[in-house]
């Protein structure tokens, strides 16, 4: 991580003009959790600050999940896995996809997935952050107060 938080001083370009934003996506699933108290160590040491990106719609988040495994083997776009889709024609043929959900687990996946979220608030509780959902992104309003609370003052939750 101190690799991709100091590009900008490995670059000439940068060391003339402030570099706007750095960042990664990092899911719940990629080690995050497994190795949260190094990571929230790191994070107060180095003052990261993080925006948790949650769906409220726990079944949505989970067809989502299942589609962007099917595309991972799959392969429907021309053979490349795309997480996300970049033109109406891809998003059409990624819609085609039907997921078969299990319904006898599916209860207990929903309550998992749920508990995996609010470990996640409580682990990163004391680190500089925000907490989002997906929904609430298509909401202009939330958009602004977004910007007014994360340039204006600390999100210690």
């Amino acid at each position: 991580m101190d690799k991709v938080y100091n590009l900008d001083w490995f670059t000439s370009a940068s060391k003339n003009e402030c570099t706007a934003a750095v960042g990664f996506k990092w899911m719940l699933n990629q080690g995050l959790m497994q190795h949260h108290r190094e990571i929230v160590e790191y994070f107060r040491h180095r003052r990261v600050s993080t925006i948790y990106l949650f769906r409220r719609n726990l079944l949505r988040r989970m067809v989502s999940v299942l589609a962007n495994s099917f595309d991972k083997y799959a392969k429907p776009l021309n053979g490349t896995h795309k997480s996300h889709t970049h033109s109406s024609v891809e998003a059409e043929i990624l819609a085609k996809y039907r997921p078969q959900i299990n319904t006898t687990l599916l209860i207990p996946e929903l309550k998992r997935i749920e508990e995996t979220s609010a470990k996640a608030i409580e682990h990163f509780k004391n680190t500089h952050h925000i907490v989002l959902y997906y929904e609430d992104l298509y909401k202009n309003s939330i958009m602004d107060s977004f910007a007014r609370r994360w340039n204006y003052r600390s999100v210690m939750s």
